[in-house]
C-alpha cells in the first residue's frame, strides 16, 4: 500500500495531548488473482469404442486398398485390349498384303499364260499359212520352189530367234518377278519385326508402369498402418 492509500490526521487533546487517527482509504487498483490452468477433459472413450475407432480405421483402409486394386485391374484390362487390338491390326494387315501379293502374282502368271498361248496361236496360223504357200510352191517350177523354200527357212529363222528373244524376255520377267517378291517379303518379315520390337517395348513399360503402382499400393498401404497404429497409440496414451 502506497502513502495516497491511508491519511494520518492529528487533532489536539483537551489535556495538551495529541491524538492520532488513521484513515485506510479504498484501494486504486486492485489486481484480480490469477486464474489457474483448467485441467485438460478426461477421455471418455472406453475400450469398445476404441475397438470399434480401430476397426472403422481398418474398413477405411480395405476400402482404399479395393479401390486402388479395382483401378490397377481397369488399367490392365484397358492395356490387354489395346495389345488385343494391335495384333487384330497387324494380323489383318499382314494377311491383306500376302493376298494381295498372291493376287499380283496370279494376275502375273496369267497374263504371262496368255501372252505365250497368243505366240503359239500366232504360231500356229503363221505355219498354216506357210503350209498353204508351201503346197501352193508345189505346183510352180523346182527354182520357184527352191526361191521359197529359202525364204521359208529364213522366215523360219526369224521366227525362232523372235522366239527366242521373246523367251529371254520371259525368264527376265520371271527373275524380276521373284526378285520383286522376295523384296515383298523382305519388307514383310521387316514390318513384322519392327511390329514385334514394338509390342515388346510397349509390355515392358506396362510390367514397369504396374511395378511402381504396386509399389505405390505398398507405400500407401504401409503409410495407412503407420497413421492407423499412431492412432491406436495417441488413443491408448490418452485413455
Amino acid at each position: 500500500m502506497s502513502d495516497s492509500d491511508s491519511t494520518v490526521r492529528a487533532t489536539e487533546e483537551s489535556k495538551g495531548g495529541l491524538k492520532y487517527e488513521l484513515v485506510l482509504a479504498e484501494p486504486s487498483d486492485i489486481t484480480p488473482p490469477p486464474k489457474l490452468a483448467s485441467s485438460p477433459p478426461k477421455s471418455n472413450l472406453s475400450a469398445e469404442d476404441i475397438e470399434n475407432k480401430l476397426k472403422a480405421a481398418e474398413e477405411r483402409r480395405q476400402t482404399l486398398e479395393a479401390q486402388k486394386l479395382n483401378q490397377l485391374s481397369e488399367k490392365r484390362n484397358k492395356e490387354q485390349e489395346v495389345t488385343q487390338k494391335k495384333q487384330e491390326y497387324n494380323t489383318s494387315f499382314m494377311e491383306k498384303a500376302q493376298k494381295d501379293l498372291e493376287q499380283k502374282m496370279e494376275e502375273t502368271k496369267e497374263n504371262r499364260e496368255a501372252y505365250i498361248k497368243s505366240i503359239q496361236e500366232k504360231s500356229r496360223e503363221h505355219m498354216q499359212k506357210v503350209e498353204v504357200m508351201r503346197e501352193f510352191l508345189d505346183v510352180q517350177t523346182d527354182q520357184l520352189l527352191k526361191n521359197m523354200q529359202e525364204k521359208l527357212e529364213n522366215a523360219i529363222e526369224a521366227r525362232e530367234t523372235q522366239i527366242y528373244v521373246l523367251q529371254e524376255k520371259l525368264e527376265k520377267h520371271d527373275i524380276r518377278v521373284t526378285e520383286a517378291r522376295k523384296q515383298i517379303e523382305e519388307k514383310i518379315d521387316q514390318l513384322k519385326e519392327w511390329l514385334e520390337k514394338k509390342l515388346d517395348i510397349a509390355q515392358e513399360n506396362r510390367e514397369r508402369v504396374c511395378k511402381e503402382l504396386q509399389q505405390k499400393l505398398r507405400e500407401c498401404v504401409r503409410h495407412a498402418e503407420e497413421v492407423r497404429q499412431t492412432k491406436q497409440t495417441n488413443s491408448v496414451s490418452s485413455g
